[in-house]
Parts: C-alpha cells; structure tokens; sequence
C-alpha cells in the first residue's frame, strides 16, 4: 500500500519547491560548484575573444564591419550581473514581505485573544463585615456608646439580674449582646444571586439596585483568534519548517495559564493534597464533591483542543526546537484549572500539569506519555484507556479516578494516592526501588485491581483493597496478573533490615503468574501458577495463559516447561 503523501500544490507537483532541502546528494554540490566556475571562466574568454575580433575588424583591412550580433553579447554580458543582483533583491523583499505578513498575523491574533465587551447588569454593593467578632454585653444606657463603633451591631438580647456584693443591691434590666467585626469588604450582588458568606462574615450595608456596566471577555472574539493562531501554527509547520508553531504554542499555553489559573479556582469539597492522614477522609467521602458546579470557558476549551490535537509534524517539530537543558519544547500548563476540561484523545505526551487542578477532568484515550503530573489534584478523573506511560506521578491524587485499561507503566510515584480507583485492566509497571529505601510509593486504597497487570518492583507499595464481610480474599484483586515483578523483599531502613511483602501470600490465590515473580523464602507459589518463564509471544505466552486461566480457574492446568 502506498502510504505517501499526496503533493500540496503544483509546483510541488512540477518538482519546484518553495524551500528545497539541500542537505540531501552533499557530494554533488562541490561538482556543480566546479562545473559553474569553468562555464563563466569559459563564457569570459569568449567574450573578450569575441571584443577583439570585433575591433580588430572594424579599424584593420577587413572587409566586414563590426558585428551588431557580437555588440548584443557585450551588452547581455555587462549586465548580467545588474540582472542577477536585481533578482536577489526581489527574492529577498518577498522573503521580508511573507515573514512580516505572518508577524502581523501573530500580532493581530494576540490583540483579539484580550477582547472584551461591555456588558449592563443590575446589582446592589453588599458590604460584609469579616473577620472574628469582639463581643460586649450591656445594659440600655451604655447601648447607643457601643453601637457607634463601626461595624457593631446587636445581635441578641435578654432579660437579666445582678447582684453587686459592695453596694448589696439586685441590678435588674434587659441586656443586650454587641457584636464589632474587625475588617470589612464591599461587594457586587448580582441580581438573581446570593451573598456567600464565610464563618462568622455578616451582611453590614445593603445598597440600592443599579444599573453596573461590567468588562467581561468577548469570547467570540477569542474563539476566533485561538482559530487564527492553529491556522498560522499550521501554515508554519507545511510552509515555513515550523519556524513560528512553538511560538503559537507558547501563546496558547500563556492563555490557559492566565485564564484559568488553579490559584483562582474555587474551592472543591475533598481533601486535597496526598498526607498520609488525609487518606482515611478520602475513604468516606460522601461524593459531594460530583455536585459541584464549574464550566471550563469555552476560549480555555478551545485553546486546551487545539494543543491537543497537534499533527506529527507538529510533534516533530517541537522535538527539533531544542531548550536550554538539551530538550525539545514541552507544553507548558502547570498551575491551571482544567477542572471538568474535555480533554479525550488529546495529545499531551511530555507536556507539564504540575500543581494543576484536574478533578473530574474527561481524558478517555488521551495520552499522557511522560507528561509532569506532580502536585496534580485528578479527583474523579475518568481516563480510561489513556496513556500515562513513564509520567511522573509524586504527590498526584488518582482517588475516585476511573483508569480501566490505562497505561501506568513506568511511572515515577511517590506518596501517590489511589483511593477507590477504579483500576481494572490496567497496566502498572513500577520502577525499581533504588537501594530498597522508598517508602509509601503509592496507595491503592479500596482500589478495584480486577484484571490488572502488575509488574516491577512493589516494595513500597502499599495495597489494601476493600474486603467485604465475611470475605477472607478480596474481590477486589481477583484475577490479577503478576509479571517480572518483585512482590515481597528485604529492604534496610534506618539501618534496620525488615521483610516485606506488596500482597498478601494468601491473595495470591486469585491471582496469576509465573516464574519471572519474585517472592521471599517461606512464600509458596500457588499450584496453578507456571513453574518457568513465559513468552511474550507464542502458543504458551503469558498473555494466552492468563486469559485461558481467567476462564476456568478451576480447571486450569498450567503448561509445561519446553524442554532444553
């Protein structure tokens, strides 16, 4: 099958390329050089043999005159070099033109992407006094000096007596609770919204409704001008060997990050951050955190789909456009609130998330390969069959995720928190536990493992599915498959050498393997697991085993070893 490009236009067709590569036939450049010179050495000679015949015949005995055919020559020859300058000039103002006109284009999008419109809407100011308030309690003469203070205000009052032991008499009369608040803000309340209020914040001041003129982002503008900069990055890329797509790709990145910045989002009723002693509050979550309510503006949408869906060349491109540390460029959206962001089938391979906010986000299939997810809050994030292959996981919440049939192999984890992941037919590959020292790697907490393959080294991994009542093995781990894996080991700490297992010797019962699995002494395998190592490919390999023994645990009989 012919898989190649069809050409771009007709001079493509003919052969004539606006940007020739050079690089290719190198030995052919120093001949065509030499051949060159000797035509204009040649073509000078025979002018100036042309030059003396001509005046040798036009003042000697000849009896032809000088030749207008010759004189012709003369004049081409003389300005030749005035034509071929000429030329390159052109050339070079057309180059100036093509490259300004893609600078105006640039310019002209990024003024759009800062559109705004005006917009008339009715609200009151609303001032709020916050902070902690100071408490006095007094009778009615000494009220109205209290209420002077700003922002006092009676909350409460109550009949009351008193005994004053020096005079021996009975103060009888109506108390009354003054609140002072310490600071105070004033605010904009929409019509058709409420006043949120915080701990002990109280309303002070409403004002009348008017009419508030509001700058809000002219989004259609915006949409556009996103559009206008994929269209460059595009032409770039096919015209003009990607010269100005990582620069389109740095200004959509910049917009993102200044759009939605995660330090603005609004607050998210789960537990953030991967503390230990956050993990048990994770567990019984009520799930209201689903009930919140939040729309990714639909230029931050856009801006998010058009990095995403770059091309190969675009991806090639960047890998060229090398940085300081020797890197290609990588996809900068760290600190961004992509909360509920629709990023499914979306290409964010080696691209930077670090301490974003991504809870609820949609990733189905998109790829994650080596992206930086660390400090990242994925909550409720649903990737299935998404590739996160060789990322860096440190201090990254997966709790409530659904990763079914995700790619984890490779991923750098440390204090990485899965709690109630949903995790059946993945892959998790984990990397060697340097000197055996890690710990807490990661948490797979009431995590769903059904189906998953696991390998690597697991020391440091803490497992601890959901065991139901009367459940001796979880169901959780049921049909697990172990390849080239470590599951238990000795590991120093402190000094102190301790033995330590990933899965339970009892679990292992439900779960499939075969030699290439690493246990301890004293650790039995299970009967049904092969007593050597399986191919990847073939009749016996490990893939074929697992499945047959998945559909009939019972009755699965492991295969012999190929003999020597």
């Amino acid at each position: 099958m012919d898989d190649r490009k069809p050409t771009s236009d007709l001079l493509d067709w003919m052969g004539i390329k606006s940007a020739p590569d050079w690089r290719v036939a190198r030995p052919l450049g120093p001949l065509l050089s030499l051949l060159l010179t000797l035509l204009f050495i040649g073509a000078i000679a025979a002018a100036f043999s042309v030059i003396w015949h001509t005046v040798t015949n036009a003042f000697g005995n000849a009896a032809d005159g000088p030749s207008l055919g010759a004189g012709a020559m003369i004049a081409a020859l003389l300005g030749a070099p005035f034509v071929i300058w000429g030329t390159v000039l052109r050339h070079q103002t057309l180059r100036y033109q093509k490259e300004g006109h893609i600078t105006d284009r640039i310019t002209s999008a990024v003024e759009q992407l800062g559109a705004e419109k005006n917009v008339d809407r009715i609200g009151r100011p609303v001032t709020i006094w916050t902070g902690t308030p100071v408490q006095v309690s007094c009778g009615a003469e000494s009220k109205d000096k209290y209420l002077q203070e700003p922002r006092s205000t009676v909350m409460g009052s109550e009949w009351s007596q008193r005994y004053n032991e020096s005079t021996d008499e009975v103060w009888e009369g109506r108390l009354y609770d003054i609140y002072t608040w310490p600071t105070e803000k004033t605010i904009i309340q929409w019509q058709g919204e409420e006043v949120s209020l915080e701990g002990t914040d109280r309303v002070g001041k409403v004002g009348a409704w008017q009419v508030f003129t509001e700058s809000v982002p002219n989004i259609e503008v915006r949409i556009g001008a996103i559009l206008s900069l994929e269209r460059i990055a595009q032409d770039s890329t096919m015209y003009d060997k990607g010269r100005d797509h990582v620069r389109v790709m740095e200004i959509l990145c910049a917009y993102v990050r200044e759009n939605s910045p995660a330090g603005k989002a609004p607050d998210f009723a789960f537990p953030q951050g991967c503390n230990q002693d956050s993990i048990e509050e994770k567990r019984k979550s009520t799930l209201k955190w689903l009930s919140n309510e939040f729309t990714l503006r639909a230029d931050v949408q856009l801006a998010l789909s058009v990095i995403g869906r770059r091309t190969r060349e675009q991806v090639r491109v960047e890998k060229g456009h090398l940085s300081q540390d020797g890197t290609g460029y990588r996809v900068d959206l760290s600190r961004t609130n992509l909360r509920y962001a629709d990023l499914q089938y979306l290409n964010f391979e080696n691209a930077t998330f670090f301490r974003s906010q991504m809870q609820v986000a949609f990733c189905k299939g998109a790829n994650f390969k080596g992206a930086n997810l660390v400090h990242c809050e994925l909550t409720g994030v649903s990737a299935e069959n998404a590739d996160l292959s060789n990322s860096k996981m440190e201090i990254a919440d997966f709790s409530y995720a659904t990763l079914t049939g995700a790619n984890l192999c490779g991923c750098k984890v440390s204090h990485t928190h899965f709690v109630r992941t949903n995790l059946r037919s993945a892959q998790l590959r984990f990397r060697e536990n340097v000197r055996n020292t890690e710990v807490k790697r990661a948490f797979f907490i009431d995590s769903d493992l059904k189906g998953a393959l696991i390998g690597g080294d697991l020391l440091g991994v803490v497992f601890s599915p959901r065991i139901l009542q009367d459940e001796k093995i979880p169901r959780d781990v049921y049909g697990v498959g172990f390849q080239e894996c470590r599951v238990a080991g000795q590991r120093r700490i402190f000094g102190n050498t301790h033995h330590e297992s990933a899965i339970p010797v009892d679990w292992l019962r439900n779960t499939f393997g075969d030699a290439s699995v690493i246990l301890t002494e004293g650790m039995d395998r299970p009967t049904h697991w092969p007593d050597w190592r399986l191919p990847s490919q073939g009749d016996h390999s490990f893939s074929t085993e697992w499945c047959k023994w998945q559909a009939n645990p019972e009755g699965y009989v492991p295969p012999p070893a190929p003999a020597d």
